[in-house]
């Protein structure tokens, strides 16, 4: 079942979940101030702070999503699918392997 740890496996550390999605939206956020302001300005002219309210409950901040973006693959977070554009073959390879780092990272 979807949530559920196989037998005999732990879970997640959700400290050092918490420690690596801290560590990613401080590097975002230092990386890219304008867009920290812009984020915060934008609760005066948008429900919730974003273009539309379900964006508002995304789980955990996208740490997955930063990560890659600190590392430059841009993708775009959409419901529960990752949309990407890739203009070349060696653009899927960059994405596939910063996303495998990021799964190696998480599963340490």
């Amino acid at each position: 079942m979807a949530g559920q740890q196989a037998a005999g496996r732990a879970g997640p550390d959700a400290g050092r979940l918490a420690a690596l999605t801290g560590r990613e939206r401080d590097a975002y956020a230092a990386a890219h101030p304008r867009s920290r302001q812009a984020f915060a300005d934008s609760g005066a002219s948008l429900l919730g702070g974003v273009p539309m309210t379900w964006m508002a409950e995304w789980a955990g901040g996208f740490p997955l999503h930063l990560y890659l973006l600190n590392r430059g693959i841009l993708i775009t977070p959409f419901h529960n699918m990752a949309l990407m554009c890739p203009d070349t073959a060696a653009d899927v390879d960059a994405h596939t392997e910063v996303f495998a780092a990021a799964a190696a990272e998480l599963a340490a």
